[in-house]
């Protein structure tokens, strides 16, 4: 988690006032180890920090997204997700 978003995070703190992550919607992610990260985070930039369990929504939110013909991207985007995703197809490939 440091790795993928932490960096992305810290270079927008320039202008921000509060720290509320998308994360926290998805029920794959570990929202004990990301507010921590947040907490830290809004300590060293002075920032509020707001965190909201929203994964109750999680499947309503996938729901609205296919009815409005959003894109739905099947993993985050950074480089340890994406292998994640393929690792199996690589896996083939390999042999």
């Amino acid at each position: 988690i440091e790795l993928a978003w932490k960096p992305p995070l810290c270079a927008q703190f320039k202008k921000a006032t509060r720290l509320l992550p998308p994360l926290f919607c998805s029920r794959y992610q570990k929202h004990d180890r990301i507010i921590a990260i947040c907490e830290e985070l809004a300590a060293r930039h002075s920032l509020d920090f707001f965190y909201e369990d929203w994964r109750t929504l999680w499947q309503e939110g996938i729901r609205l997204s296919k009815a409005a013909g959003m894109y739905r991207q099947q993993y985050c985007g950074c480089i340890f997700s994406e292998e994640e995703r393929y690792r199996e197809q690589i896996h083939r490939d390999r042999r």
